[in-house]
């Protein structure tokens, strides 16, 4: 027991010293993005972006003649019911503030990468999506050629982290031959309250990531999952086994109110990344052939006398490996003789 709980002990001092340091490493590139291009503008000092997607002014109003403004000063972008094309972060830390709805989209056709969101140049960039009350913005990339498409992406030479904050509702939707959601080369965390849906088609011809926090020179990666909000993950179109939900070096499940993991049955076991770990007495957990479900809270014991517990109806998971929080709806099937007289179940404790 004594050396069973050392190793617990050094295991968890491993994960907290990986996150301190990319923690450190983010917390380091303080200077903020000192330009931004979106929708083909470049932005070089404090500008509205006006509705029709290439006009920039020193004034304007967000939500009635502008739909973006951006300030070099904090590295800060505001959308406000912005539809347009590619943003791309200039050099430092760039903030995108949502308001109202928001959408990204970019439509290509060439055997490159098709990007939506694109990270800075600058080493340790630390990219943020947050709001402050309730919003949005759908990220929606399609590569009709033979290339990628990627949702939100790190350049491709330098480690860039990515965070999800606030009230931000980021959903991401990615259709190429290779489809990836999210990449973050370092810490990737969706905090507080956000919510993030991640949803991927095609990826039968070379792959589907849905988060891909990797770092390619072997640099260590962290992806923490803290927010009181919902998280899918849904590569389930991608029938061959390089459609992956999760890909990390560590994991902090620490708290989301509910997350799901999809993916095809022919995925192979690459799909649910085998380090992917939870805190069993913090989480109830439901899993099948194609899906899993983690969600917060104290877990349930349900133990059947004359019948059989064949799933969580509350999470559209019909098997026995399922848990249960308080208020979930069992599907239970009952195991008696075939001349028994069964009237109802009765419950005990």
């Amino acid at each position: 027991m004594i050396h069973k709980h050392l190793v617990f002990n050094r295991r968890r001092s491993i994960t907290m010293m990986l996150a301190l340091a990319i923690l450190c490493a983010v917390t380091a590139a303080a200077a903020p993005a000192n330009s931004v291009i979106i929708n083909g503008v470049s932005i070089f000092s404090q500008r509205y972006l006006l509705n029709d997607g290439v006009t920039l002014s020193t004034t304007g109003t967000l939500g009635a003649d502008a739909m973006a403004h951006f300030d070099p000063n904090t590295g800060i972008l505001t959308l406000h019911g912005y539809n347009g094309g590619r943003i791309i972060a200039g050099h430092g830390d760039l903030t995108i503030k949502l308001v109202g709805t928001n959408r990204v989209t970019v439509i290509e056709n060439h055997s490159g990468m098709a990007i939506g969101i694109v990270g800075s140049s600058t080493t340790d960039n630390l990219l943020t999506i947050t709001a402050d009350s309730n919003a949005a913005l759908v990220v929606d990339v399609q590569n009709e050629g033979t290339g990628s498409a990627h949702c939100i992406a790190h350049n491709t030479s330098v480690p860039m982290s990515l965070r999800i904050s606030g009230l931000a509702n980021v959903t991401t939707i990615a259709t190429a031959s290779a489809a990836e959601g999210i990449g973050a080369w370092g810490l990737f965390e969706i905090l507080d309250q956000a919510t993030l849906n991640v949803e991927l088609h095609g990826g039968n011809l070379y792959g589907s990531w849905g988060i891909i926090n990797w770092g390619p020179n072997g640099d260590p990666t962290l992806t923490v999952f803290n927010t009181a909000g919902k998280v899918l993950v849904d590569v389930s179109e991608a029938t061959n086994d390089r459609a992956v939900c999760l890909i990390s070096d560590s994991y902090q499940l620490l708290r989301v109110g509910n997350m799901t993991l999809k993916w095809h049955e022919n995925g192979g076991e690459m799909a649910l990344p085998q380090n992917f770990k939870y805190e069993k007495a913090d989480f109830a957990v439901c899993k099948d052939q194609t899906k899993a479900v983690y969600r917060y809270g104290t877990p349930r014991d349900l133990r059947v006398t004359g019948g059989d517990i064949d799933g969580n109806v509350s999470v559209g998971i019909f098997n026995r490996n399922v848990q249960f929080l308080a208020g979930d709806v069992a599907g239970i099937s009952a195991n008696v003789p075939e001349n028994y007289n069964f009237t109802n179940w009765t419950t005990t404790g």
